[in-house]
Protein backbone atom coordinates (compact mmCIF):
# COMPACT_ATOMS: atom_id res chain seq x y z
CA UNK A 1 0.00 0.00 0.00
CA UNK A 2 2.94 2.43 0.74
CA UNK A 3 4.45 1.78 -2.52
CA UNK A 4 0.95 2.53 -4.37
CA UNK A 5 0.95 6.41 -2.88
CA UNK A 6 3.52 7.65 -5.24
CA UNK A 7 2.36 6.07 -8.32
CA UNK A 8 -1.31 7.45 -7.12
CA UNK A 9 0.03 11.22 -6.81
CA UNK A 10 2.02 10.84 -10.12
CA UNK A 11 -1.15 9.95 -11.93
CA UNK A 12 -2.98 12.74 -10.71
CA UNK A 13 -0.56 15.61 -11.48
CA UNK A 14 -0.19 14.49 -15.04
CA UNK A 15 -4.02 14.97 -15.39
CA UNK A 16 -4.28 17.94 -13.56
CA UNK A 17 -1.33 19.24 -16.20
CA UNK A 18 -3.65 17.15 -19.28
CA UNK A 19 -6.71 19.64 -18.34
CA UNK A 20 -5.08 23.07 -18.32
CA UNK A 21 -6.63 25.37 -21.17
CA UNK A 22 -4.39 25.98 -23.65
CA UNK A 23 -3.23 30.05 -24.00
CA UNK A 24 -5.15 32.57 -26.23
CA UNK A 25 -3.12 34.17 -29.53
CA UNK A 26 -4.20 37.28 -30.51
CA UNK A 27 -5.28 37.50 -34.52
CA UNK A 28 -2.77 39.14 -36.88
CA UNK A 29 -4.29 42.89 -37.64
CA UNK A 30 -6.33 43.13 -40.59
CA UNK A 31 -4.42 44.00 -44.09
CA UNK A 32 -4.04 47.94 -44.85
CA UNK A 33 -6.65 49.14 -47.46
CA UNK A 34 -4.03 50.39 -50.62
CA UNK A 35 -5.28 52.87 -52.78
CA UNK A 36 -4.78 53.17 -56.30
CA UNK A 37 -2.64 56.31 -57.15
CA UNK A 38 -4.32 59.19 -58.51
CA UNK A 39 -3.14 61.67 -60.68
CA UNK A 40 -2.79 65.26 -59.13
CA UNK A 41 -5.76 67.54 -61.58
CA UNK A 42 -4.02 69.52 -63.84
CA UNK A 43 -3.23 73.51 -62.66
CA UNK A 44 -5.19 76.01 -63.98
CA UNK A 45 -4.49 78.56 -66.66
CA UNK A 46 -3.12 81.86 -64.62
CA UNK A 47 -2.25 80.07 -61.24
CA UNK A 48 1.25 80.29 -59.98
CA UNK A 49 2.09 77.74 -57.34
CA UNK A 50 3.52 79.61 -53.86
CA UNK A 51 7.14 80.35 -53.73
CA UNK A 52 8.38 78.17 -50.84
CA UNK A 53 10.66 81.00 -48.59
CA UNK A 54 12.75 78.38 -46.94
CA UNK A 55 13.42 76.01 -50.27
CA UNK A 56 17.02 76.60 -51.80
CA UNK A 57 17.01 79.08 -55.11
CA UNK A 58 16.93 77.18 -58.10
CA UNK A 59 20.63 77.00 -59.92
CA UNK A 60 21.77 79.80 -62.32
CA UNK A 61 21.33 78.21 -65.34
CA UNK A 62 24.50 80.33 -67.08
CA UNK A 63 26.87 80.19 -64.14
CA UNK A 64 29.86 82.63 -63.97
CA UNK A 65 32.84 80.79 -64.93
CA UNK A 66 35.07 83.68 -62.99
CA UNK A 67 36.22 82.13 -59.07
CA UNK A 68 35.80 85.01 -56.87
CA UNK A 69 39.09 86.40 -56.23
CA UNK A 70 40.55 85.81 -52.45
CA UNK A 71 43.75 87.53 -51.28
CA UNK A 72 44.71 83.71 -50.04
CA UNK A 73 45.06 82.86 -53.60
CA UNK A 74 47.34 86.28 -54.48
CA UNK A 75 51.02 85.70 -55.45
CA UNK A 76 53.38 87.60 -53.62
CA UNK A 77 54.14 89.58 -56.70
CA UNK A 78 50.52 90.69 -57.03
CA UNK A 79 50.09 91.36 -52.84
CA UNK A 80 53.53 93.72 -53.27
CA UNK A 81 51.71 95.35 -55.76
CA UNK A 82 48.44 95.98 -54.17
CA UNK A 83 50.39 97.32 -50.85
CA UNK A 84 52.46 99.59 -52.57
CA UNK A 85 48.97 101.25 -54.58
CA UNK A 86 47.61 101.52 -51.45
CA UNK A 87 50.69 103.26 -49.86
CA UNK A 88 50.64 105.58 -52.61
CA UNK A 89 46.92 106.43 -52.43
CA UNK A 90 47.62 107.48 -48.52
CA UNK A 91 50.53 109.34 -49.03
CA UNK A 92 48.45 111.83 -52.03
CA UNK A 93 45.68 111.80 -49.26
CA UNK A 94 48.42 112.47 -46.70
CA UNK A 95 50.01 115.24 -48.95
CA UNK A 96 46.79 117.03 -49.58
CA UNK A 97 45.68 117.10 -46.21
CA UNK A 98 48.48 119.17 -45.54
CA UNK A 99 48.13 121.61 -48.08
CA UNK A 100 44.87 122.15 -47.11
CA UNK A 101 46.30 123.10 -43.98
CA UNK A 102 48.57 125.10 -44.99
CA UNK A 103 46.18 126.82 -47.52
CA UNK A 104 44.12 127.74 -43.88
CA UNK A 105 46.93 128.89 -41.83
CA UNK A 106 47.45 131.38 -44.81
CA UNK A 107 44.66 132.58 -45.26
CA UNK A 108 43.90 133.14 -41.26
CA UNK A 109 47.16 135.53 -40.99
CA UNK A 110 46.11 137.51 -43.44
CA UNK A 111 43.69 139.13 -41.06
CA UNK A 112 44.10 142.82 -39.98
CA UNK A 113 45.44 143.71 -36.90
CA UNK A 114 42.23 144.83 -34.51
CA UNK A 115 42.82 148.03 -33.12
CA UNK A 116 46.05 150.22 -33.95
CA UNK A 117 46.23 153.60 -32.47
CA UNK A 118 49.23 154.92 -34.08
CA UNK A 119 48.44 156.11 -37.81
CA UNK A 120 51.26 156.85 -40.48
CA UNK A 121 51.57 161.17 -40.75
CA UNK A 122 48.48 162.57 -42.83
CA UNK A 123 49.65 164.29 -46.40
CA UNK A 124 48.67 167.47 -46.81
CA UNK A 125 46.04 167.43 -44.20
CA UNK A 126 44.04 164.40 -44.91
CA UNK A 127 43.02 162.79 -42.02
CA UNK A 128 43.82 158.63 -41.61
CA UNK A 129 41.50 156.02 -41.56
CA UNK A 130 40.02 155.30 -37.86
CA UNK A 131 40.98 152.16 -36.40
CA UNK A 132 38.41 149.67 -36.38
CA UNK A 133 37.84 146.00 -34.62
CA UNK A 134 36.38 142.69 -36.76
CA UNK A 135 34.01 142.71 -34.25
CA UNK A 136 32.31 146.02 -34.91
CA UNK A 137 33.46 148.31 -32.42
CA UNK A 138 35.36 151.72 -33.10
CA UNK A 139 38.55 153.23 -31.24
CA UNK A 140 38.34 157.07 -31.47
CA UNK A 141 41.35 158.90 -29.88
CA UNK A 142 40.77 163.06 -30.90
CA UNK A 143 43.76 165.27 -29.53
CA UNK A 144 42.77 169.35 -29.37
CA UNK A 145 45.70 171.62 -29.16
CA UNK A 146 43.95 174.64 -26.74
CA UNK A 147 45.01 177.71 -25.66
CA UNK A 148 46.24 177.48 -21.78
CA UNK A 149 43.15 179.03 -20.67
CA UNK A 150 40.34 177.19 -22.30
CA UNK A 151 41.99 174.26 -20.10
CA UNK A 152 40.45 175.66 -16.75
CA UNK A 153 36.77 176.46 -18.46
CA UNK A 154 36.93 173.09 -19.38
CA UNK A 155 38.10 171.59 -15.86
CA UNK A 156 35.89 174.08 -14.39
CA UNK A 157 32.90 172.48 -16.36
CA UNK A 158 33.66 168.78 -15.66
CA UNK A 159 34.03 169.67 -12.09
CA UNK A 160 30.70 171.22 -11.53
CA UNK A 161 29.46 167.96 -12.89
CA UNK A 162 31.60 166.07 -10.46
CA UNK A 163 32.71 164.12 -13.50
CA UNK A 164 35.60 161.76 -13.60
CA UNK A 165 38.55 162.06 -15.94
CA UNK A 166 38.57 158.09 -15.65
CA UNK A 167 35.07 156.31 -15.16
CA UNK A 168 34.46 153.25 -14.04
CA UNK A 169 30.09 152.73 -14.72
CA UNK A 170 28.59 153.03 -17.95
CA UNK A 171 26.78 155.99 -17.13
CA UNK A 172 29.88 158.03 -15.88
CA UNK A 173 31.52 156.75 -18.79
CA UNK A 174 28.81 158.36 -21.09
CA UNK A 175 28.93 161.52 -19.30
CA UNK A 176 32.26 162.15 -19.40
CA UNK A 177 31.99 162.04 -23.29
CA UNK A 178 29.15 163.71 -23.76
CA UNK A 179 30.46 166.83 -21.46
CA UNK A 180 33.85 166.91 -22.98
CA UNK A 181 32.49 167.85 -26.18
CA UNK A 182 29.94 170.09 -25.00
CA UNK A 183 32.54 172.30 -23.18
CA UNK A 184 35.40 171.98 -26.62
CA UNK A 185 32.22 173.14 -27.96
CA UNK A 186 32.04 176.18 -25.61
CA UNK A 187 35.96 177.00 -26.19
CA UNK A 188 36.21 177.03 -30.53
CA UNK A 189 38.16 180.40 -30.09
CA UNK A 190 40.78 178.46 -28.29
CA UNK A 191 41.17 176.06 -30.89
CA UNK A 192 45.15 175.51 -32.52
CA UNK A 193 45.38 172.38 -33.66
CA UNK A 194 43.67 168.85 -34.34
CA UNK A 195 45.14 165.20 -34.51
CA UNK A 196 44.74 161.45 -34.10
CA UNK A 197 46.30 160.37 -30.74
CA UNK A 198 49.57 160.71 -29.10
CA UNK A 199 53.28 159.02 -29.86
CA UNK A 200 55.28 158.66 -26.57
CA UNK A 201 58.55 160.19 -26.90
CA UNK A 202 61.25 160.08 -24.20
CA UNK A 203 62.40 163.97 -24.35
CA UNK A 204 60.59 166.51 -25.86
CA UNK A 205 61.12 170.51 -26.25
CA UNK A 206 60.18 173.17 -23.64
CA UNK A 207 58.11 175.82 -23.99
CA UNK A 208 59.28 179.34 -23.28
CA UNK A 209 57.13 181.62 -20.63
CA UNK A 210 54.26 182.82 -21.90
CA UNK A 211 53.89 180.26 -24.49
CA UNK A 212 53.06 177.20 -25.50
CA UNK A 213 49.71 175.26 -25.77
CA UNK A 214 47.86 172.72 -23.80
CA UNK A 215 46.54 169.28 -25.88
CA UNK A 216 43.56 167.52 -24.52
CA UNK A 217 42.60 163.60 -25.54
CA UNK A 218 39.78 161.88 -25.88
CA UNK A 219 39.84 157.88 -25.84
CA UNK A 220 36.76 156.27 -26.88
CA UNK A 221 35.83 152.50 -27.26
CA UNK A 222 32.33 152.19 -28.93
CA UNK A 223 30.04 150.30 -29.94
CA UNK A 224 28.77 151.82 -33.46
CA UNK A 225 30.42 153.29 -35.82
CA UNK A 226 31.84 156.87 -34.80
CA UNK A 227 31.68 160.37 -37.40
CA UNK A 228 35.10 161.25 -38.26
CA UNK A 229 36.68 163.88 -40.42
CA UNK A 230 38.62 163.83 -44.24
CA UNK A 231 40.68 166.71 -43.33
CA UNK A 232 42.58 167.63 -40.03
CA UNK A 233 43.31 170.82 -40.64
CA UNK A 234 39.35 171.74 -41.39
CA UNK A 235 37.36 172.92 -37.65
CA UNK A 236 33.96 172.81 -39.16
CA UNK A 237 35.10 168.89 -39.32
CA UNK A 238 36.29 169.24 -36.16
CA UNK A 239 32.87 171.10 -34.53
CA UNK A 240 30.84 168.11 -36.41
CA UNK A 241 32.74 165.22 -34.76
CA UNK A 242 32.18 166.80 -31.26
CA UNK A 243 28.46 166.96 -31.80
CA UNK A 244 28.68 163.58 -32.88
CA UNK A 245 30.55 162.36 -29.63
CA UNK A 246 27.50 164.34 -27.39
CA UNK A 247 24.89 161.40 -29.21
CA UNK A 248 27.19 158.62 -28.06
CA UNK A 249 24.15 156.73 -25.87
CA UNK A 250 25.99 155.09 -21.90
CA UNK A 251 25.05 151.45 -23.86
CA UNK A 252 27.46 152.23 -27.06
CA UNK A 253 29.94 152.86 -24.93
CA UNK A 254 32.77 150.54 -23.95
CA UNK A 255 35.55 152.23 -22.35
CA UNK A 256 36.38 156.69 -22.02
CA UNK A 257 39.30 158.31 -20.54
CA UNK A 258 40.61 162.13 -20.83
CA UNK A 259 43.85 162.96 -20.51
CA UNK A 260 45.51 166.30 -20.40
CA UNK A 261 49.17 167.11 -22.05
CA UNK A 262 50.73 168.43 -19.94
CA UNK A 263 49.62 166.62 -17.16
CA UNK A 264 50.31 169.36 -14.81
CA UNK A 265 47.41 171.94 -14.79
CA UNK A 266 49.23 175.06 -15.14
CA UNK A 267 52.02 173.45 -17.40
CA UNK A 268 52.39 173.98 -21.21
CA UNK A 269 54.38 172.64 -24.15
CA UNK A 270 55.51 173.96 -27.15
CA UNK A 271 54.46 173.50 -30.67
CA UNK A 272 58.06 171.95 -31.79
CA UNK A 273 56.71 169.29 -28.54
CA UNK A 274 53.56 168.68 -30.21
CA UNK A 275 55.31 168.03 -33.42
CA UNK A 276 56.64 165.12 -31.51
CA UNK A 277 54.44 163.88 -29.38
CA UNK A 278 51.40 164.16 -31.63
CA UNK A 279 52.74 163.44 -35.53
CA UNK A 280 49.36 163.21 -36.86
CA UNK A 281 48.25 166.87 -35.70
CA UNK A 282 48.02 170.01 -38.01
CA UNK A 283 47.35 173.49 -37.31
CA UNK A 284 43.34 174.73 -37.76
CA UNK A 285 43.60 176.58 -41.02
CA UNK A 286 40.44 178.70 -41.10
CA UNK A 287 39.29 180.32 -37.53
CA UNK A 288 35.72 178.19 -36.24
CA UNK A 289 32.71 180.28 -36.27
Amino acid sequence: MKRALPALLLLVAIGAWAKKPAPRTRPPPPAEEVLPEQEPPPPDEGFEAPVDPIADPPPDPNPDPTPTPDLADLTDEEAGAAAIGMLCCCSVFLIGLVGLIVWLVKRGSKAKSPVQANFPPPVSGAAPPQAHSPGGMQLSILALALEPQARGVVEQQLSQLGISSVPNTPDARGRLVREVARALLTVQPSWRQFGYGEKPVSVGATATPGSGLVVVTLLICCRRTLLGVSRLDDPFQVRNVLEDRMRVTDLELLGAELLWAPAAPDGRISEAEIGLRFPEMLPLTRPPN
